[in-house]
């Protein structure tokens, strides 16, 4: 007999998601894209209502997924582990030591299974007792080949029922180009199956992610804003084409400070580095002198030497005699 279940949802969902949580439970969407920023909660939004739609719908199992196999154990599995113990629901459950068997809800033998993409045609061997798979999950969607791989895998998983759930969680990688953030972006104003959720931590009650996580974002909101966006808000900021996006070229009153005859900044440096790249015909050879200012985090590349089509013995004379 299936027990009677009654749980206090506003223990374990932030607010913002107790809309998300009805539009899931009511099925009103078929595919949910989570793309929000470190500390957001989507994994663990996710990992719960796995875990309450085995519970609520008898004839359903389901499939996490991760782009790579031996990742799992530690993310996704820990993840779903994690789910159960906040429902309360660990007695209901079978759970395994790893996550190379499933998961399965006692009361009716439902299973939860766990799996790498590193070969997508394992997914065709995956075989249930009864009912369907109704239920997968796509972590970090970001590190998947496409829309296409993930296509391959529903058009399997997807057989014999009638109710479906996809979820698709990530945090948005910095390049706009990046294919999920584009998936994110046109399914989210052209898609009537699929619900795009962006949030961040500030969405997440302070004491359910503990003061350090808070000054941590905090701490680099305040040495690096372009990041904090990234990392913290989830937003896309990047182009795919920037190295070294913090650069900042000196102007020209700091060029004279440095390198003023009667007091030369780069004669104070301290922590010096270098870096040397290899190049003969094509590609030249590069040398670099630096300084690293560690209390402001400062980066300076004082000393540069390029050449093309020079022996090595000749470089070590130029560099042992100019660029000490």
């Amino acid at each position: 007999m299936v027990p009677s279940i009654n749980i206090n949802m506003k223990n374990v969902i932030i607010p913002m998601y107790r809309k998300i949580f009805n539009d899931i439970m009511n099925h009103k969407h078929t595919t949910y894209v989570f793309a929000g920023g470190r500390g957001s909660t989507k994994s663990s939004f996710a990992a719960i209502m796995i875990v309450l739609i085995i519970v609520h719908f008898k004839n359903v199992h389901a499939v996490c997924f991760r782009k790579v196999g031996n990742t799992i154990q530690k993310s996704i599995y820990s993840q779903m582990v994690w789910a159960i113990y906040q429902l309360g629901l660990d007695s209901l459950f079978h759970i395994p030591k790893t996550y190379a068997s499933p998961i399965v809800y006692l009361p009716t033998g439902q299973q939860i299974f766990f799996m790498g993409l590193d070969d997508p045609n394992k997914v065709k061997s995956i075989k249930v007792p009864f009912g369907y798979i109704g239920v997968t999950w796509f972590e970090e969607l970001d590190q998947y080949a496409g829309e296409n791989e993930l296509r391959k895998v529903t058009q399997s998983t997807k057989r014999g029922g009638q109710l479906f759930w996809d979820f698709r969680t990530f945090n948005p990688p910095i390049s706009k180009n990046n294919w999920a953030n584009e998936y994110a972006d046109d399914v989210e104003f052209d898609s009537k199956s699929t619900l795009v959720i962006r949030n961040t931590y500030l969405d997440v009650p302070p004491d359910w992610l503990g003061q350090e996580f808070i000054d941590d974002a905090d701490e680099l909101k305040r040495k690096n804003e372009r990041a904090y966006m990234h990392e913290y808000l989830g937003l896309a900021i990047g182009t795919g084409g920037d190295v070294f996006p913090n650069v900042s070229e000196l102007d020209m009153d700091q060029l004279v400070t440095m390198f003023d005859k009667k007091i030369p900044m780069w004669q104070t440096f301290d922590h010096i580095y270098c870096g040397l790249d290899w190049g003969f015909a094509i590609d030249p050879t590069r040398f670099v002198r630096m300084h690293f200012d560690r209390k402001r985090l400062d980066l300076y590349i004082f000393r540069e030497y390029n050449t093309l089509k020079t022996r090595s013995s000749a470089i070590f004379e130029d560099l042992y005699n100019n660029y000490k």
